[in-house]
């Protein structure tokens, strides 16, 4: 019986032999150079992903709060809609909602708003909320307070919210704005 020997380039060859032996050798030193930088990276990546981690979470244990500069912003652009109707709720679910709230509470008594100034916590069954929601009556969809989407654009290019929009709910009256305050939006922390 003849055994099958395998043929690859310069098999036959001691000089072809021993010059492949010695780049894929060079390749194999290069390889491990190249992981071992690779690892090194990695670490080094993974050390600072877990860093800002933490600085994430415990930038979100901390209260939320609306700086003088957005309440000042808030109140000039919603001041114009006097007497619009709004009322404020914080979620169960928001450990900071109602000194949120009394935030957006202040806001809305310096534009001069029509609300109820009391605090309402109330839990919702479904998605849970977080972050900031405006809602307005779900039948107004082609007739919008133009209030709620001065709101809404504000709160968006404020970085409070996370997309511009405005949210339509059956339980919400005609002509009024219902502003939600959520669990923490991780997604809007700003450094």
């Amino acid at each position: 019986m003849r055994s099958k020997v395998v043929n690859l380039p310069g098999w036959n060859s001691l000089a072809s032999a021993a010059k492949i032996h010695d780049w894929f050798e060079i390749a194999g030193i290069i390889l491990v150079i190249l992981l071992g930088f690779a690892e090194g990276v990695a670490y080094i990546y993974g050390q600072r992903k877990d860093a800002l981690t933490e600085i994430s979470e415990q930038k979100q244990k901390l209260p939320r709060t609306l700086s003088e500069k957005q309440k000042q912003t808030l109140i000039a652009e919603l001041t114009p809609y006097q007497g619009q109707k709004a009322s404020i709720q914080t979620l169960m679910n928001a450990s900071d909602g109602n000194t949120y709230g009394n935030d957006f509470r202040e806001v809305l008594k310096s534009a001069h708003w029509d609300f109820d100034p009391g605090s309402m916590q109330v839990i919702v069954s479904g998605a849970d909320v977080t972050g900031v929601r405006i809602e307005v009556n779900i039948d107004q969809k082609d007739d919008l307070p133009p209030a709620a989407i001065v709101l809404a654009k504000v709160l968006f290019d404020l970085g409070l919210i996370r997309e511009n929009a405005l949210f339509g709910s059956p339980g919400v009256p005609k002509d009024f704005i219902e502003i939600k305050i959520g669990s923490n939006d991780p997604s809007l922390i700003r450094n």
